[in-house]
Order: structure tokens, then C-alpha cells, then sequence
């Protein structure tokens, strides 16, 4: 009905990509880009296609071509950054996030991205201050305080460290109540910071949202642990430890397990 549909072209290349008929979804998204080559979007599409087909120098070409055609925009840098992250190139696609944040100051949530790919690089210091900056322009950034009060309590350093976890802590849980991730980092915050009875009801509250969450159950089993409810932690523990996946907390779980 209308052979120059963008859309219905567009959605018919990325059912080929889905089909991994790679060939045939690069011709759909071409002929969309010979009538606009500065369709992002669509250019972000064949950059992704060429990545699934495992052609990564096509694939990294298409990004550039992004950032090269919206030098000022963030979005050929966030795609940059998601091609090198899925592939473990931490420190280019921490660079690519940065050079979004550089293009679009204002765009939140690239912090995030920027701090968790600090954290899984271990750069803790790093992961901070991109937290850090996201609050400095915007304070009531709920997300940004979460995670950065997750982080104080996992790598305090000092007494400040947690002190500081749990004031964003607390800030997050006025915005956001009700929000078990929200509940699980306050309540955790309190643990770490002796107020357990406190810990207990908040990390109770998040298990029974988030019952088969593995790091939400060994947050609960730890404050039960210690309030000499050792039958109950034990059980938390053990769905903790038998997770699937490498997670840091895993090795205390095990050892506070061993001592019940």
C-alpha cells in the first residue's frame, strides 16, 4: 500500500534481524536510509543488526556514523557504549558514556550507566562520584541515590561512608515507599548501621515483593541472623547461596551459614 512506509520497512527489518536473516533486514533498513540517511534511529537499527551478525567492524561503523551526524546528541555515544559493554570493553564504553554526558549534560540516567559500568570494573571511586554529579543537578534523583547508597554500604571505607548511605537512603525511600529495591536498600543501610529492629521490618516488607531475589533474601537472613531468629536467617541464607550467578555477597552468606 505505500512502498515508503518508514515504519512498516523499519518493523520488517527487525523481524528479519529477529529471524536472524541479517542479509534481508539490512536491505529493509537500507532502503529507508536512501531516502533519509540521517534517520538515527534507523542507522542505530543496521548498526545493531551487523552486531548481531557478528560484523562488529560494520557494526561499530554505523555508531560512528551517529555520532558523527549528532556530534551533540547522546545517542550514538550510548550506542557506542552498549556495543562495547555487552562485549566486556569496560574502559571504551565508560569513555563513550562520558562522551554522552560531555554531549548532554542533563541526561540522567547516562550516569547511571556510567556508574555501573564502574562497578562491575570495580571502580568504586569512580561509580561514586558519577552518582555523585547525577544528584549535584538534581537532588530528588531517587535512582541515582539508591544505587550510590548501595554502593557506600557494600565499599563504606569509613563511618562517613554509611552515614551518607543511609541519609540517601532514606531520601530515596520518601520519594519512593512503597518500591521493594527502595526497601531493601534502606533496610540494609539500617543494618549496616546498627539499627536492626528497623533493618528487619524493611528487608522483611521487600522479601515479600521480591521473595526469590537473591541478594533481598541474604539481606534478610543476615538481620534475622542477628536477631538470634537463626532458623528463619538460615533460610533466607540458603536461597541466597543457591542462586545462580557470581555475586560478592555470596562468600558471607556461606561462612554466616557454616557458623549457625
Amino acid at each position: 500500500m505505500d512502498p515508503k512506509s518508514r515504519d512498516a520497512r523499519r518493523a520488517l527489518g527487525r523481524f528479519y534481524a529477529v529471524q536472524k536473516e541479517y542479509p534481508k533486514a539490512e536491505e529493509s533498513l537500507r532502503r529507508i536510509l536512501e531516502d533519509n540517511p540521517s534517520d538515527l534511529e534507523v542507522r542505530a537499527d543496521l548498526g545493531d543488526v551487523f552486531a548481531a551478525a557478528k560484523e562488529q567492524g560494520k557494526a561499530e561503523k554505523e555508531y560512528a556514523e551517529i555520532k558523527c551526524r549528532a556530534p551533540k546528541l547522546p545517542f550514538g555515544y550510548v550506542k557506542m557504549a552498549d556495543y562495547y559493554r555487552a562485549r566486556g570493553m569496560r574502559d571504551r564504553a565508560a569513555a563513550e558514556y562520558a562522551a554522552a554526558i560531555k554531549a548532554d549534560p542533563g541526561n540522567l540516567p547516562v550516569y547511571l550507566l556510567l556508574g555501573r559500568i564502574h562497578i562491575e570494573g570495580k571502580e568504586y571511586g569512580k561509580a561514586a562520584k558519577a552518582y555523585e554529579e547525577a544528584l549535584a543537578r538534581r537532588p530528588d534523583f531517587w535512582i541515582a541515590a539508591n544505587d550510590l547508597a548501595a554502593l557506600l554500604c557494600e565499599h563504606p571505607g569509613t563511618g562517613k561512608e554509611l552515614d551518607r548511605a543511609l541519609e540517601l537512603a532514606k531520601s530515596a525511600h520518601k520519594i519512593r515507599p512503597d518500591d521493594p529495591i527502595v526497601q531493601d536498600t534502606l533496610g540494609w543501610a539500617c543494618y549496616r548501621k546498627g539499627d536492626n529492629p528497623q533493618a528487619l521490618d524493611l528487608l522483611t516488607k521487600a522479601q515479600g515483593k521480591l521473595a526469590g531475589h537473591p541478594e533481598v533474601n541474604y539481606h534478610l537472613g543476615m538481620a534475622m541472623v542477628k536477631a538470634g531468629k537463626k532458623e528463619q536467617g538460615k533460610e533466607h541464607l540458603k536461597k541466597s547461596v543457591a542462586a545462580k550467578g557470581e555475586y560478592p555477597w555470596k562468600a558471607e552468606a556461606a561462612r554466616t551459614l557454616a557458623g549457625i
